[in-house]
C-alpha cells in the first residue's frame, strides 16, 4: 500500500502550509467535508487532537503504539475488559503480571494518559463525546461499535473504525455527508473472535472458544502420538470397516433392487477433536449456569473461531491512522480493495433522520414536551409511548436514545440531564 502523502507533517518539509492547504482545497475527495479540512487544518498548524481510542485489544494496542509515537495527538483509552493470558501472544503491552487486571489501568499507566475502566455504553454524556476532535473504533462486535457510531454521527464528530478477523481486516472512515457505520450491510455469517473470550463466559459461545484453546495449547503439543493414534484407527478402518461395508453392498445389489449410494458427510475437523472441545465446553457452561447446545450446533461455532493475528493488527491500525493524515490514498498493490466513500443508506436508523438534543432538569415531564413543541410521541426500544397527558418524568429518559414524531416529521433525539433549579426544557438541533 503506498499513499499520496498530500500531507507531508514531517519537520524536512519546505512546502509552507498554505501551500498545503491548497492541495487539501482542490482534493475532490472525502475531505471535501468541512468537519475534516479543520482537522487538517490542525494537522498542518501542528495542533494536538484530542483522541478517543475505543478498545484496549489486538488493535487497539497497535495503534496506541502509532499515537504515542505521534506529538499530535492527546489520546484516552476506553475499555472495560481484563488481560487474559490469550491476549499475551499479541498484545504487546501486556505481560505475566497484567493478567488478571484492567486493559485500560495497564495501557494507561504505561502510556501516561487518562483511562477509563468502564463500558463504552456507561459514557453518554454530551460533554464527554464533544471533548473528543476524532474517534478511533477499535471494537469487535457490531452492537458496541453501532452504539458509538449513533454519538459520533450525532455529535458531528469523525470515526475511524478498524476490524481484523484472521489474515483479513478493513479499516473504514466515517465522517459527515457519507455513509455511516449503520448504513454498512450486516453480514450474516457468524464469526467469532478468540479475544472475546474472558474469565467470566456469558454463553455457550463462550465456552467453546475457551475449549478451543485449551485443545490448541495442550493436545498439539503432543501431535507426533496424536498422529500415531490416528494412523492405527485409519489402518483398523481399512482392514476391518470397509470389508464389512462391501459385503453387504453386495448382498444389496444382487437383489435386484436399485442401490442408492449415499456420500457420508466428513466432518473438516476430527471428530475426537470435537467431542474433546465440546466436553470441555460442557463442563464449563454447567459451572458457569449456562444453556449448553446440540453437538452438531456446537461444531458449527468450532469452525467459525478464527485468530487474532498481531501482523493483521498491525497494518490495520496503520491503516487507520493514514486514513486520517492523509488527504487522498494511492493502491499500488495487489490484493488490497480500495474502498472509496459511498452515500448515506436511505434505509439507515442512524443518519437518514436529523438528530436534535433534549436539555431537561428534574420537574420535566413527557407532556412537558408536548404542550411545548407539540410532539405527538416517542418510541424507545420498539415500543410506542404517547407525550399527551404523560406524566412520566424524563429523568427515567436520561442519556437515552429515542425516535420523535411530530405528525408526518420523524427526528432522533437525545436526552441529557441539567442539573438547574430553574425550569429547564429545551431542544435543538445538533447539526
Amino acid at each position: 500500500m503506498i499513499h499520496d502523502n498530500i500531507l507531508n507533517l514531517s519537520d524536512e518539509s519546505t512546502e509552507n502550509d498554505e501551500n498545503k492547504v491548497n492541495k487539501i482545497k482542490n482534493c475532490q475527495n472525502i475531505t471535501e467535508n468541512k468537519k475534516f479540512l479543520e482537522l487538517h487544518d490542525k494537522l498542518l498548524k501542528k495542533r494536538v487532537l484530542n483522541v478517543l481510542v475505543v478498545g484496549c485489544g489486538g488493535i487497539g494496542c497497535e495503534l496506541v503504539k502509532i499515537l504515542h509515537n505521534q506529538k499530535y495527538f492527546k489520546y484516552t483509552l476506553i475499555d472495560y475488559d481484563s488481560v487474559d493470558i490469550t491476549n499475551l501472544n499479541r498484545q504487546f503491552y501486556f505481560s505475566k503480571n497484567s493478567v488478571g487486571k484492567p486493559k485500560s489501568l495497564v495501557m494507561g499507566r504505561k502510556m501516561k494518559c487518562k483511562f477509563y475502566n468502564k463500558k463504552i455504553e456507561d459514557c453518554d454524556s454530551f460533554k464527554f463525546w464533544k471533548s473528543f476532535n476524532v474517534v478511533f473504533n477499535c471494537l469487535d462486535n457490531n452492537k458496541a461499535r453501532s452504539y458509538v457510531n449513533k454519538r459520533c454521527f450525532l455529535f458531528d464528530i469523525p470515526l475511524i473504525d478498524g476490524g481484523s478477523a484472521g489474515w483479513f481486516g478493513q479499516s473504514y472512515l466515517f465522517a459527515g455527508g457519507f455513509e455511516c457505520f449503520d448504513c454498512l450491510p450486516i453480514k450474516t455469517q457468524k464469526t467469532f473472535p478468540i479475544c472475546t473470550v474472558k474469565n467470566k463466559p456469558t454463553t455457550f459461545e463462550h465456552c467453546l472458544a475457551w475449549g478451543q484453546f485449551v485443545y490448541d495449547e495442550n493436545m498439539q503439543q503432543d501431535s507426533e502420538i496424536i498422529n500415531e493414534i490416528e494412523n492405527i484407527m485409519d489402518l483398523y478402518n481399512k482392514e476391518f470397516t470397509i470389508k464389512r461395508k462391501k459385503y453387504y453392498t453386495e448382498n444389496i445389489k444382487n437383489t435386484g433392487y436399485t442401490h442408492f449410494c449415499i456420500t457420508k458427510y466428513k466432518d473438516t475437523l476430527n471428530l475426537d477433536k470435537n467431542n474433546f472441545i465440546y466436553s470441555l465446553a460442557f463442563l464449563r457452561a454447567i459451572k458457569h449456569k449456562i444453556e449448553p447446545k446440540l453437538f452438531i450446533d456446537a461444531t458449527t461455532f468450532i469452525n467459525n473461531i478464527i485468530p487474532s493475528i498481531c501482523t493483521t493488527n498491525a497494518i490495520i491500525a496503520a491503516s487507520m491512522v493514514k486514513s486520517l493524515f492523509n488527504v487522498k490514498n494511492y493502491f499500488l498493490a495487489e490484493n488490497l480493495l480500495e474502498v472509496k466513500p459511498q452515500y448515506k443508506n436511505q434505509e439507515c436508523t442512524t443518519c437518514k433522520m436529523p438528530g436534535y438534543i433534549c436539555k431537561f432538569n428534574r420537574k420535566m415531564c413527557l407532556n412537558d414536551i408536548y404542550n411545548r413543541y407539540n410532539y405527538d410521541k416517542i418510541v424507545y426500544n420498539n415500543e410506542e409511548i404517547l407525550l399527551k397527558n404523560n406524566e412520566t418524568s424524563l429523568i427515567d429518559f436520561n442519556h437515552i436514545f429515542c425516535v420523535i414524531f411530530r405528525k408526518s416529521y420523524v427526528a432522533n433525539i437525545y436526552f441529557e440531564f441539567t442539573n438547574t433549579n430553574r425550569l429547564t426544557l429545551e431542544i435543538k438541533r445538533l447539526k
